[in-house]
């Protein structure tokens, strides 16, 4: 490739993330600043922006070691890749029908972490993309996601942390969202109202493989102002999508 398309910053920040998986809780700022020939402070800035989006982790020591963020990529690749791969196939025709915008997520300890997007044509967008996380308990992907799990269960899994709002509408504590959980579990599909954000309503689905695990979930999202016209018709197609993706995820999982 041309020089002229080259990107030093990504340069860099591709070199830290290789000496630190070379020697993972080894290495502290000046010693990878050594390594790299990249000045304290620019490294500085660098390593803060990779722990911000989970690239790297620093331990208390103030040594790194890759973060969440590689490791979700890595499972994309494996298994996850083929999941996107089926919801971008199969989610064309029913954004075309719905002319609403389609997601697909996973979870991630108590985050919904964003995998891919088919935008509908809807004059207001949402501004999640891929790669984003949202605290699970405010999304209905997020619930769709922890719908297999019993209330003891989310007790353990949200045991010291606090279930904070987004809006007005967001779930605030553990009874009520696994009453939400419930109503996912009996329907197989989960609504959110403006719980996320505000103006925008969402329908989920799980996506789950042949040992009937839930890896992923489905969702459709709609303005406020097209709810009472487009909801019901939303619900269908968000449930038929997530058999779909299921099916073929059943045949390439292991």
């Amino acid at each position: 490739m041309s020089n002229k398309y080259w990107v030093p910053s990504l340069e860099k920040a591709n070199n830290v993330l290789w000496i630190i998986a070379n020697h993972p809780g080894e290495l502290r700022l000046i010693d990878i600043s050594k390594e790299t020939g990249i000045n304290k402070s620019s490294l500085y800035s660098l390593l803060n922006t990779l722990e911000d989006l989970n690239w790297v982790e620093k331990k208390r020591d103030n040594t790194y070691y890759l973060g969440t963020s590689l490791f979700n990529l890595s499972s994309l690749y494996t298994e996850g890749s083929n999941i996107v791969d089926i919801f971008l196939e199969e989610s064309s025709s029913f954004v075309e029908d719905i002319k609403e915008t389609m997601q697909i997520s996973k979870l991630d300890e108590t985050d919904v972490l964003y995998l891919a997007k088919k935008e509908g044509n809807a004059s207001v967008r949402m501004t999640t993309q891929p790669g984003m996380k949202i605290p699970a308990h405010t999304t209905a992907m997020g619930k769709a996601l922890l719908s297999d799990f019993s209330l003891e269960t989310l007790k353990e899994i949200y045991l010291g942390k606090k279930l904070e709002a987004r809006t007005a509408n967001s779930v605030n504590n553990l009874e009520d969202l696994y009453e939400q959980i419930l109503f996912s579990k009996k329907n197989g599909y989960i609504v959110e109202h403006e719980e996320a954000v505000e103006g925008f309503n969402c329908i989920s689905s799980p996506i789950r493989n042949k040992k009937n695990q839930i890896i992923a979930a489905v969702s459709v999202t709609i303005p406020t102002y097209n709810w009472e016209k487009k909801h019901e018709k939303a619900t269908q197609l968000i449930k038929e999508l997530a058999e779909k993706i299921s099916f073929k995820a059943k045949n390439i999982s292991d």
